[in-house]
């Protein structure tokens, strides 16, 4: 069975900034993991060896299986979403100072 983690800083509404990375990594108790095959979108097939990086500015979708020894192969599993390039603002609000100067919400470019 193949677990499927993805990682990398977010934005509050859930996409990932520049860059998604997805850990793929599978057992299998009876005959042994054979190998991982993964799909972005609709690339080509490719053998897991490492990270998969996802760094073109969208949404994405990978499609992961794991294969035995024996010859079985599970049903494909998909992970989705989406990636924002460029110039993420982030924004937090404060609450008013005593001295009343900082009233609105302070916005920083993470370029």
């Amino acid at each position: 069975m193949t677990q499927a983690q993805t990682t990398g800083d977010q934005t509050a509404q859930g996409a990932y900034i520049n860059q998604a990375t997805i850990s793929l990594e599978a057992e299998d108790g009876e005959s042994g993991v054979a190998g991982i095959h993964w799909q972005l979108n609709d690339g080509p097939v490719n053998e897991y060896e490492k990270p998969v990086v996802v760094s073109r500015e969208g949404a994405f979708t990978l499609t992961c299986y794991a294969y035995d020894r024996a010859g079985n192969r599970e049903a494909a599993k998909k992970v989705t979403g989406t990636v924002a390039q460029g110039n993420v603002l982030f924004e937090e609000n404060f609450d008013e100072y005593e001295e009343g100067n900082l009233q609105t919400p302070m916005r920083w470019d993470m370029s």
